[in-house]
């Protein structure tokens, strides 16, 4: 019992000796450092077993007890060397785990930041100032601009390009000629070129900071009444570059030969054989527009 006891007096003795000294004397060289608790844990060794000892061959002629702690004394410098090398084993492990993680960190962040600046360099063929702040933006390089910005850049090209008095003067109308119905207007952001087949690349895309989808590509849609016809106009263009494509399309009511509604979208069935889709959602008037173009494709019918 005697020798387990010296044993766990000098592992706990060695221990708080050494914690101390790396606490107080923790940035010191290491050689240094060493060599304070080398000899610091000789001295305490030294007097645990020499008291210990004294003690043992004092009480008792138990050979045994006091061969152990004359062992157990010895020992005491190599147990002491022995934690100071898992302790500085230890630290060593922790340092180079740290660093590891650090290199591949700055690993990754290089090869994107190469990525990107290859990229970036690739998308400037072509492009205007303006259009490379788009592409910066979707690729999320630092110091480009806010989602409130993208917003205003997206919303005065959609009015430049497609506002309402816009679309009259390219399909050829005047207010007086389409006030009877209200039109039809949507918009929405584009993600695919294989709805539009006249766009070479596939648009930008990301998630804004409240995480709704944007793209760099945009479409608007206008439908009008007159009276002897509906006239729909759409425009998909890019924010990222000049390209847009234009289709007009204009539908006689009496060439409408049958039509069914589905919630707010009305299948129109024509003379030949086509179908031409309205969409009415999100319109605030979409139940007066409707009842104003059925109401338009049954006067034809009479005529």
């Amino acid at each position: 019992m005697c020798f387990f006891m010296l044993l766990a007096c000098e592992l706990f003795g060695f221990c708080l000796i050494i914690g101390v000294c790396y606490f107080l004397f923790g940035k010191w060289p290491f050689n240094k450092r060493r060599k304070l608790c080398r000899i610091l844990c000789q001295l305490s060794a030294i007097l645990i077993w020499g008291l210990f000892f004294l003690e043992t061959v004092g009480n008792s002629i138990d050979t045994p007890y006091a061969i152990s702690s004359f062992i157990l004394l010895i020992t005491a410098i190599p147990v002491c060397n022995f934690i100071i090398s898992m302790i500085e084993n230890a630290k060593l492990q922790i340092r180079n785990n740290r660093a590891n993680r650090t290199s591949v960190k700055e690993t990754v962040q290089l090869v994107k930041d190469e990525n990107m600046k290859r990229r970036l360099e690739n998308a400037s063929l072509n492009r205007t100032a303006e259009e490379m702040e788009v592409v910066r933006y979707f690729f999320g390089d630092n110091g480009c601009m806010s989602d409130q910005q993208y917003f205003e850049m997206l919303v005065y090209k959609r009015d430049s390009l497609a506002s309402r008095n816009k679309v009259l003067e390219i399909i050829g109308m005047d207010e007086s000629q389409v006030a009877e119905i209200y039109p039809i207007y949507r918009e929405e952001y584009v993600y695919s070129w294989t709805m539009y087949s006249g766009s070479i690349n596939k648009p930008f895309a990301n998630k804004n900071v409240n995480g709704f989808n944007v793209s760099s590509r945009y479409h608007v849609s206008w439908t009008f009444f007159s009276d002897n016809l509906l006239i729909n106009y759409d425009i998909v263009f890019d924010m990222d570059k000049s390209w847009k494509q234009e289709k007009v399309t204009e539908i006689y009511y009496h060439d409408i030969s049958n039509y069914n509604i589905n919630n707010n979208i009305i299948n129109l069935v024509l003379t030949n054989g086509q179908t031409h889709r309205l969409d009415f959602s999100d319109n605030m008037y979409a139940g007066a527009t409707m009842q104003g173009l059925i109401q338009k494709i049954r006067e034809s019918k009479t005529m």
